[in-house]
């Protein structure tokens, strides 16, 4: 019996059955058949069958007022879930660094995301809200991949799992009273069903799906990788402040294994979910209302999920085609020709693994080390058996008052910062022609003053236009911030009227480890051959 209702009721009986007390003289001349006692007794009041407490109506009007309590709540789907992050202004200027024969250029552009994600990632598998059909607060908490669940009197909820094989009912199991602990143990029971039941699925292969993304900041990276990565960040050990330097290049990728996934029946309506004595209040009172409606989990995806950092000290600008070879092949068989090419960063580099999930054999929770001795920490446990535990790997989210679905949006400004490393370089000139011969080489050293405008410097070498005889030879070095280089080089034909040809006269040639230009011949058939070497 609903005690809201009773008291209710009986108030307006009590009020009903008032009457003016009768004085004695009335009351002896009434008799006994007044149902007075002594002249003092007040009759009795009668409740008659139509004022008797109807429960099946108080539950219905409970139900009716949870259903317009939470269907009328009034919010933006997509803005309740909306997280604005920082909004840039100011961007760093260009700055460069000249150091031990190396000269990197650091760019910074602002850029803007505006994500939107229906699949939460459960960066904290152990989190106790998160599980199909548990009701959690939609709002920015949410969206962070920190969900508030509350706790209330709940309905029969039928569960339900994807396995292959299950039929007739077996795939499905009702939970009488839905919490973390009974819906694990409903689940726990299907998934030993399928297992004893379908001995020819010992291989259930995982859905296996990732992301990369090279690191330059935490907002580029929670950009990339979804909000609440920072948890992720911290046992990856990631060193921005290194990052920025240019003393470590970093990649991150994310896999995810998915064995199987949970899921709860559409609500028919929104009471359809609560006990029969839930009321409206009793959601206010846990903080539901238009900047926290509520919303369940539909579903939950349970597998393995798998970081990888790569780290290098490698200055190269290959690095990101490099690490993001190793990730498409997901530490698989390389060619030798990707070996070879990338050999020097590959050596450079050393990897860390935080691996969520899975059995105790397959790997601790974080592992360091070189990048074949991480290889079988990506690879196995690709199947689904009873020694690979699963942890929820990502859920959806939909909202209760019209069960649609969902979706955070993330928006807001980070830098992004190219840097670009260049090596020094030399040009060698030789002369092996019959005549006599000169050369001049110019180029420009570039550098950037404090507001990030760029600075050319014209520079030309102490020898230019000398002459030079069969033999000579010189090798010129040239340092990691040139540009522009110019090449030049005649002969004398001895020719009055013709004194002077150019055999070669080349401008704007990129620095390259190693440039050698020869000039042969004879005085009237002079060439000449620009050879470069890596």
């Amino acid at each position: 019996m609903k005690r809201k209702a009773f008291a209710s009721l009986v108030a307006s009986v009590v009020a009903a059955a008032t009457v003016t007390m009768p004085t004695a003289s009335f009351a002896a001349g009434l008799g006994n058949s007044s149902g007075l006692t002594d002249g003092l007794s007040a009759p009795r009041a009668s409740i008659s069958p139509t004022d008797k407490v109807d429960l099946k109506s108080a539950q219905e009007t409970d139900e009716t007022g949870v259903d317009k309590y939470i269907r009328g709540l009034k919010y933006d789907p997509s803005g309740v879930l909306a997280v604005k992050g920082e909004s840039i202004e100011n961007v760093p200027v260009t700055k460069d660094q000249l150091k031990d024969g190396t000269y990197t250029v650091f760019k910074h552009e602002r850029k803007s995301f505006n994500n939107l994600r229906s699949d939460i990632s459960a960066f904290d598998a152990n989190n106790a809200h998160v599980y199909p059909g548990a009701l959690v607060l939609a709002n920015k908490d949410l969206a962070k991949g920190s969900p508030t669940s509350i706790g209330i009197a709940r309905a029969p909820q039928t569960v339900s799992v994807d396995l292959p094989g299950l039929v007739d009912g077996k795939n499905k199991v009702v939970i009488n009273n839905p919490t973390k602990s009974s819906v694990t143990q409903g689940l726990n029971g299907l998934l030993d069903g399928w297992i004893q039941r379908n001995s020819k699925y010992p291989d259930h292969a995982a859905k296996i799906s990732y992301d990369e993304t090279m690191v330059t900041s935490k907002r580029q990276l929670e950009a990339k990788l979804g909000l609440g990565f920072e948890k992720v960040s911290a046992k990856l050990n990631v060193d921005f402040d290194a990052i920025h330097k240019r003393e470590r290049q970093v990649a991150i990728a994310s896999f995810k294994q998915i064995y199987y996934t949970a899921s709860v029946d559409t609500p028919t309506s929104p009471h359809s979910v609560f006990g029969p004595n839930v009321t409206a209040q009793d959601l206010k009172d846990r903080g539901v209302n238009n900047k926290n409606p509520l919303g369940y989990i539909s579903s939950v995806s349970y597998g393995r999920q798998i970081f990888v950092k790569l780290e290098t000290t490698s200055t190269s600008n290959d690095v990101q085609a490099a690490f993001s070879g190793l990730f498409k092949a997901k530490f698989g068989n390389l060619s030798t020709e990707f070996k070879a090419k990338y050999a020097d960063i590959l050596n450079k580099t050393r990897a860390t693994v935080y691996a969520v999930g899975g059995s105790a054999r397959g790997g601790v929770e974080v592992a360091t080390g070189n990048i074949d001795a991480l290889k079988k920490i990506i690879k196995e446990e690709s199947t689904y058996s009873t020694k690979v535990p699963a942890v929820p790997v990502s859920y959806a989210v939909n909202f209760l008052k019209d069960n649609q679905l969902a979706a955070v949006r993330s928006s807001g400004d980070y830098i992004e910062i190219t840097a670009t490393t260049y090596k020094s370089g030399e040009i060698t000139f030789r002369h092996g022609g019959g005549y006599v011969a000169k050369f001049r080489l110019k180029w420009d050293e570039i550098s950037y003053d404090p507001q990030g405008k760029e600075i050319r410097t014209p520079k030309t070498w102490s020898g230019n236009w000398a002459a030079r005889t069969l033999g000579f030879r010189e090798t010129i070095q040239l340092p990691a911030n040139a540009r522009n280089i110019h090449v030049e080089a005649g002969e004398a034909t001895g020719l009055a009227w013709d004194p002077w040809w150019t055999v070669i006269n080349k401008k704007n040639l990129p620095l390259v480890p190693h440039r050698e230009i020869v000039l042969k011949g004879t005085t009237l058939n002079p060439w000449v051959e620009d050879n470069v070497k890596s």
